[in-house]
């Protein structure tokens, strides 16, 4: 993904590197932003496919995970005190607003999973 700046950036250091290595460098760069590119969507690809599969384990726990992950990432956001200089009211909302809205989709998915396919957590633990 380093190729992107070299190849795009309006800046002028970036215009007098295109400037110095010509048309043949500028094409090895496009070419190799192009397979940057490429890459990055390929890669994308396979998360999709292979990591956030998680229903394949288990029908709750893709709604489980989120809503942990969620919550872990606004404590870490509480301790590393990111946005200090941020009004306390915006604070709040933006420490908030994302964990308490995953969870209540995470609620309502697995309400949907009981009611409709008769699937809970006390079964996904083997109880």
């Amino acid at each position: 993904m380093a190729t992107f700046p070299p190849a795009m950036a309006p800046d002028a250091a970036t215009t007098a590197l295109r400037d110095a290595v010509g048309t043949p460098g500028k094409v090895v760069i496009i070419t190799l932003c192009a397979w940057s590119l490429g890459f990055a969507l390929y890669g994308i690809w396979l998360c999709l496919t292979h990591v956030f599969r998680t229903a394949d384990i288990h029908e709750v726990l893709p709604p489980v995970l989120a809503t942990l992950l969620v919550w872990v990432m606004a404590a870490l956001a509480v301790f590393t005190n990111e946005n200090a200089e941020v009004p306390a009211p915006a604070r709040i909302a933006f420490l908030l607003g994302g964990p308490v809205s995953v969870t209540v989709l995470s609620c309502w998915e697995l309400y949907r999973l009981g009611k409709y396919h008769d699937v809970s957590v006390r079964q996904a633990l083997g109880r």
